[in-house]
């Protein structure tokens, strides 16, 4: 697994991409890189302000603005394939915003190395808050 940290806007030159930060998964066998997860930003703001109005702080940001910071192989304590990772939301401010620097969540996604048969991305399972857009 690779977490993805840009630190910068993706859709910004000299990369100009279309899609926000992202989980990878590189294949020592194939030497491919498949694209597992993408932080869906403004899913996790709409949940943010809708959770408590005390987060109006809060804004969007950019695509890349948001970073997989972690993730832990958790297979052992939560079943096959399970993993925690977390993202650090640097342009989420969480209520009360004096005692915060910015969101965050750590989440459980469920992904095998076996869902990746013929090339295709498959569905995943992701458990807690809307943080994540699937492919």
């Amino acid at each position: 697994m690779i977490c993805e940290d840009p630190n910068y806007n993706l859709s910004l030159p000299p990369l100009s991409l279309t899609r926000d930060t992202s989980l990878w998964v590189y294949n020592i066998h194939t030497g491919k890189l498949l694209r597992i997860a993408e932080i869906d930003r403004k899913s996790a703001l709409n949940h943010a302000l809708e959770a408590d109005s005390g987060n109006a702080s809060s804004v969007l940001g950019t695509p890349g603005s948001w970073e997989f910071s972690g993730i832990v192989d958790a297979e052992e304590f939560l079943g096959r394939g399970s993993w925690l990772l977390d993202i650090q939301a640097h342009t989420l401010r969480i209520a009360p915003t004096a005692a915060t620097v910015e969101g965050g969540q750590v989440l459980h996604l469920i992904w095998k190395p076996s869902d990746d048969e013929n090339n295709r991305v498959p569905e995943r399972q992701v458990e807690g808050a809307p943080k994540l857009r699937q492919d």
